[in-house]
């Protein structure tokens, strides 16, 4: 409201601070991070002192003791191939003498010698007229694949593969038959058959007698559904004594 001392000027009253949290494990944290830490672990050193510029690679210096130069690919491959060259003080091997008669062996070698096979060779005329030599082994018209000892015969994959079919049918067959065995039809003997009927025509007759007694009048919902119960079981009795007489001999599974 409107009041004259509302322009006096009001100290404003300030909060007192309240005090930071500081964990009760600042300090065993802090002792373990300067136990862990190493400087220039990752990056190195910050500065590094230059060498001296006197102690520069010379020659031999780079080489450990005991090491040599490696050749290069040229002069291994010629070291390999070529024969050292003689030096100036060699002598070559003076007074060799043979008893091979040259002219006797020579004629025995072309009259023993086969002569050469020729390689057949195909030439394949272009649209140019040009003759183009082409080898009948990669043309395909030699034949190679029928002149190999499995050709015509069933390979081998195949007639395992087969014989695994065979197996595991055998064994299908064979888990059919005997969960059939198992669960195969029982037939009912006379005797089991005889008692059976007979026990339901007993049924029946109680159940007739029962509804023979029951009131002429169903006034009441009670009367009505016991009526109704008793007409619906001696249907189902009469169902099962017409369908045992009507089969002298019968199956029932297990």
């Amino acid at each position: 409201e409107e009041s004259i001392y509302n322009l006096i000027p009001k100290q404003e009253a300030r909060p007192q601070p309240t005090s930071r949290y500081v964990s009760q494990h600042a300090a065993k944290a802090r002792q373990e991070y300067k136990q862990t830490k190493r400087p220039g672990q990752t990056m190195g050193p910050a500065a590094v002192g230059g060498k001296d510029t006197t102690q520069f690679l010379k020659k031999g210096n780079g080489m450990t003791a005991g090491q040599t130069m490696h050749k290069t690919a040229k002069k291994r491959l010629m070291a390999k191939t070529k024969p050292p060259v003689p030096r100036h003080d060699d002598r070559p091997t003076m007074g060799l003498k043979t008893d091979k008669n040259f002219v006797k062996d020579n004629a025995i070698h072309a009259i023993t010698a086969q002569p050469p096979q020729r390689k057949a060779v195909l030439l394949d005329v272009t649209a140019k007229g040009k003759g183009v030599r082409v080898d009948p082994e990669k043309s395909g018209l030699v034949p190679k694949y029928s002149k190999k000892k499995e050709y015509g015969k069933t390979p081998g994959y195949l007639t395992r593969r087969k014989q695994e079919d065979a197996q595991a049918a055998a064994d299908y067959a064979q888990y059919v038959q005997s969960y059939q065995d198992q669960n195969s039809p029982y037939q009912v003997p006379d005797d089991e058959r005889d008692e059976l009927l007979g026990g339901l025509k007993t049924n029946w007759e109680q159940l007739h007698k029962e509804y023979l007694g029951l009131s002429m009048i169903t006034d009441s919902g009670p009367k009505k559904l016991r009526k109704n119960a008793i007409e619906q079981k001696l249907q189902q009795l009469e169902t099962d004594i017409a369908l045992i007489e009507k089969h002298p001999v019968i199956y029932v599974t297990q």
